[in-house]
């Protein structure tokens, strides 16, 4: 609850590139396909194992099925 009072405070280019990644993932829901997103970390594999974990925790969250999320730190 705290962090969705918290979008307003996401800048409008942040905004623009989410709403390409929702584009992506309702499209492919909507074809009746798995979305399966890939987080890159080009410096450790921390970041990228945390944006994994909380795309999974949003699409639970949300109730959005067949959203698949991996990491690809390197």
């Amino acid at each position: 609850q705290l962090r969705t009072g918290e979008f307003d405070r996401i800048s409008p280019e942040r905004k623009e590139r989410l709403e390409e990644i929702a584009h992506y993932v309702s499209g492919r829901l909507d074809d009746r396909r798995t979305a399966r997103l890939t987080f890159i970390c080009t410096h450790n594999s921390r970041r990228s194992h945390m944006a994994q974990v909380w795309a999974a925790v949003a699409a639970s969250h949300y109730g959005v099925e067949h959203v698949e999320s991996y990491s690809g730190g390197t």
